[in-house]
């Protein structure tokens, strides 16, 4: 596995500061012993110190157990959560930063290149952290323009600016919600409404919402060519482009059948990254799944994965975490803080 990605993803909560250890991919799944059903701590002090600690699942095994016997104790039991993260760093006044796990750091952000000849002097979207952009429905590079309206998106020749002409238009069926710029690479993402139409969707027991995620080679903005596509399981809630990686956040509910792997798919290319990830001949996606001794009424998944927009080589890694809903998302160039409620 390749994990050029994020140095770290924390958890922000109340209260401690933890640090975990270096991820890895689960083994493949095996018969294991219970050893989710714990007794919950009699004291609050003894509760809520068990809360603050990060866990994570050694097998699927392991986490199906979970979700068939719900929360720390089955009196609570488990739903089917809601909940989609909205708004940035919108966190709540008693939180403090926990340390949710290590990721080998990447490479040095480095700028964009490919450019083409143009004004340097130019207004970016609005960002919290610097070299940290975030996704909108315009974007510029100093000399093109791109721009989402309804189902398409629009390449724009605007320097100088008594010149301005339209170079290109890409048509999508299921309409952009957002797009990034990495020099010559063009991401477009969004809702895909056209997956339940087809034929892969239908073999597929957990119906869940798929979002889609669309790399363009502009090299030529006459002439964009797609050179990935990916379906992500779930809603869309959050990313963040830092160098060559998208950071992207997707939530789900937690449906669970006995009959299909519990953490959420990726379609490549119109089929199923595999999650046998023994098979060393095809990419594969086995995230890594965490957890908290939190009796939650509902449980949602909450995967962070890192995509690479320049080597399509590279396959998608990422993590996924088991909260409740509605939970916030900041991001600086070393880390993810994802709250949790506790």
């Amino acid at each position: 596995m390749n994990k050029t990605t994020i140095k770290s993803i924390a958890i922000i909560a109340a209260l401690a500061f933890v640090l975990g250890g270096c991820s890895i991919f689960p083994k493949t799944p095996s018969k294991i012993k219970s050893t989710t059903k714990t007794k919950l701590p009699k004291n609050i002090t003894e509760q809520l110190a068990a809360q603050t600690k990060i866990k994570k699942f050694e097998n699927y095994d392991e986490l199906k157990e979970f979700l068939e016997q719900g929360a720390v104790e089955p009196s609570y039991g488990f739903g089917y959560g809601r909940g989609i993260m909205q708004g940035e760093m919108m966190l709540d006044s008693a939180a403090a930063p926990m340390a949710m796990k290590s990721i080998e750091a990447g490479q040095a952000i480095p700028e964009a290149t490919g450019l083409s000849a143009g004004s340097d002097d130019f207004s970016k979207t609005n960002i919290q952290v610097e070299g940290v952009d975030e996704a909108d429905i315009i974007k510029t590079d100093g000399r093109y323009i791109y721009a989402v309206s309804k189902n398409n998106l629009f390449i724009v020749d605007a320097y100088p600016a008594d010149n301005t002409k339209v170079l290109a238009k890409i048509a999508f069926e299921s309409r952009p919600q957002d797009i990034y710029i990495n020099g010559n690479s063009l991401i477009v993402f969004g809702q895909d409404s056209m997956i339940y139409k087809t034929e892969m969707y239908q073999t597929f027991i957990r119906r869940s919402n798929y979002t889609f995620f669309k790399v363009f080679d502009i090299t030529d903005r006459r002439n964009p060519k797609q050179v990935r596509d990916l379906d992500l399981e779930g809603n869309y809630s959050n990313s963040r482009l830092i160098g060559d990686y998208v950071y992207f956040v997707t939530q789900n509910h937690n449906y669970y059948y006995d009959d299909e792997m519990p953490v959420p798919r990726i379609l490549e290319d119109g089929k199923v990254m595999t999650q046998n990830c023994a098979l060393s001949s095809v990419r594969c996606y086995m995230p890594d799944v965490y957890y908290f001794d939190i009796p939650y009424q509902s449980y949602n998944f909450t995967s962070v994965n890192a995509i690479n927009v320049k080597d399509h080589k590279i396959t998608v890694t990422g993590d996924v975490y088991l909260l409740s809903g509605n939970q916030n998302m900041y991001v600086s160039q070393n880390n993810i803080y994802i709250t949790y409620t506790k």
